[in-house]
């Protein structure tokens, strides 16, 4: 796909299976993410950040990556990085919500249930990862030409003169 970008021929032999994209296809246990249901995986955070919060110890607030950590567990059939997609898909679709704690020396994000997640919490409402498939791909853009000014609303810039550029 880059290669497609810059007009260079690319021959599939030279890939190595080492890009990003050959080894997420090789990654086990990695399902269709269209297909998978978060439902279970909203109910599993929610009693997770219920009963860190009301727990006695420490100061009742989760992270992200403690929050990753206690899902991998109880998910032992999921790799990690998937329980990763799961929660990021979780935080842009509003079911989790970061909570800043501002200190004198860092910031410090914690994970709230959101607006989503409050009320979905363990309903029957089915709530599923976007599909790979329905994003935009470098293909879907036309490519300007480099000789081509760039143009908005429109209206084509000319090119800049010696006095524009001083």
């Amino acid at each position: 796909m880059i290669a497609e970008h810059f007009d260079e021929t690319w021959d599939s032999s030279w890939c190595n299976k080492m890009c990003d994209n050959c080894a997420s296809n090789s990654v086990k246990n990695c399902t269709n993410e269209s297909d998978l249901d978060l439902t279970k995986y909203i109910t599993m955070a929610k009693e997770i950040i219920e009963n860190y919060s009301s727990n006695d110890k420490g100061s009742g607030r989760i992270t992200a990556p403690k929050l990753a950590e206690l899902m991998d567990k109880k998910l032992s059939n999921i790799s990690r990085e998937k329980v990763e997609k799961i929660l990021s898909t979780l935080l842009l679709q509003g079911f989790i919500e970061e909570d800043f704690h501002f200190t004198p020396y860092s910031i410090i994000s914690y994970i709230v249930m959101g607006a989503r997640g409050k009320y979905n919490g363990g309903s029957s409402s089915s709530s599923s990862m976007p599909s790979s498939s329905t994003k935009n791909s470098i293909k879907d853009y036309k490519k300007r030409n480099a000789n081509e000014p760039s143009s908005s609303n429109g209206i084509k810039k000319s090119k800049p003169t010696v006095i524009e550029l001083i």
